[in-house]
């Protein structure tokens, strides 16, 4: 069975689905930190400038969110043959005009960490004609031409309820927002932990 580089669903969640997401992920926005190890994080305005909050244990939207893990469960086992056992905090997304996140993985390389990343996910909750710019995009094998030229991937569905799922090894970037604001959930999975 060949590994699909990523996979999109679209209509997974609902417009009242995915705007109760953004009702209770807009709350407690902060800068968005990129990861440095142990429990240690840092900003870099120049990799990643992003607005992001962390959905609580008691919200409202957590059975939307038990919703979108059933269907990456489904996904990552059907696809990746990964079966997920765990699901990190979820975070909450927003990028602004001149917004980013660029070229990243979501591999931690910090042994200490008790869990692995195998899967991650992001689901579209802004509609396509909120915002311009704000493309995910991914580097497939294919995105290095006969005459050395990189040219990234844009992911083909992402409309407002779409879910993007692919390995946390993967490269991948949001390009700067041009107008608007584009929202999303980010999900990171694992399928093991590791002994202590």
């Amino acid at each position: 069975m060949g590994l699909a580089n990523y996979v999109y669903k679209g209509n997974v969640l609902t417009k009242k689905e995915c705007n109760l997401l953004i009702k209770e992920g807009s709350k407690d926005l902060e800068q968005g930190t990129m990861f440095k190890g142990g429990n240690k994080s840092f900003k870099d305005l120049g990799r990643r400038n992003s607005n992001v909050s962390f959905y609580r244990n008691g919200s409202s939207a957590l059975s939307i969110i038990k919703k979108v893990f059933t269907e990456i469960r489904f996904i990552s086992l059907e696809l990746y043959g990964t079966y997920i056992t765990h699901l990190e905090p979820v975070q909450y997304s927003e990028y602004e005009k001149g917004m980013f996140y660029s070229w990243h993985t979501d591999l931690s390389n910090d042994i200490s960490r008790p869990l692995e990343r195998d899967m991650s996910a992001s689901l579209v909750l802004s509609n396509k004609n909120e915002y311009t710019g704000g493309s995910l995009q991914m580097v497939t094998p294919d995105c290095i031409s006969k005459d050395n030229i990189f040219v990234p991937q844009d992911v083909e569905d992402q409309e407002q309820g779409t879910l993007i799922l692919f390995p946390s090894s993967m490269i991948h970037q949001v390009t700067p927002v041009l107008s608007g604001v584009r929202k999303s959930l980010v999900l990171w999975t694992c399928s093991k932990i590791k002994p202590a």
